[in-house]
């Protein structure tokens, strides 16, 4: 099933589902408008099958942050409060999901668009110079971990791997975090 709204995209697929940011002529950057559909879309997964979901972007980046013409808008100081709330909503939504939450980042992700990976369960990236921020602070974060493209770290003294609020078992040779 693939819901395309105007700006965000879902696809449930068996027991994936997959919410793509889709601005990319905007870097897909986060305006209300996005962010209120990312939030319908995760209610979606949340009620849905899906053991896993897996947000990334359409286009050359994952996010560039929060869409800088929505915050230079004369009307926006009045509608801060409830930008706030719908941020505050996205992340705790995606934060608090019985599923397994998978950012896929290349290229930038930037601002509000960081923020909504890191609260994800694990972050899958592009290892590059611009990602050693980011690798290190995942790395030593005892709350999430990430695996990268390039550089990912094995268990081999265990056969369950705990991944966040979820445990299961680890498959042949995958290379995963366990706390």
């Amino acid at each position: 099933m693939t819901v395309e709204l105007k700006v965000v995209e879902l696809v449930l697929q068996e027991r994936i589902a997959t919410i793509s940011f889709n601005r990319p002529d905007a870097l897909n950057a986060l305006n209300e408008e996005v962010l209120e559909q990312f939030i319908q879309c995760l209610k979606v997964v949340e009620e849905s099958e899906a053991d896993f979901l897996i947000v990334k972007g359409n286009g050359k980046v994952f996010s560039a942050g929060g869409d800088i013409n929505m915050m230079m808008s004369p009307s926006q100081s009045e509608r801060f409060e409830q930008v706030m709330d719908l941020i505050n909503e996205a992340v705790l939504t995606l934060y608090s999901l019985p599923q397994m939450t998978i950012s896929v980042l290349h290229g930038a992700a930037a601002g509000l668009g960081l923020s909504i990976a890191l609260a994800s369960d694990y972050i899958i990236a592009e290892r590059h110079k611009n990602c050693d921020e980011l690798y290190r602070y995942c790395s030593n974060s005892r709350r999430r971990r990430s695996l990268f493209t390039r550089k990912a770290h094995r268990c081999s003294s265990c056969k369950t791997a705990n991944l966040g609020r979820k445990d299961i078992k680890s498959r042949g040779s995958s290379s995963i975090w366990h706390n």
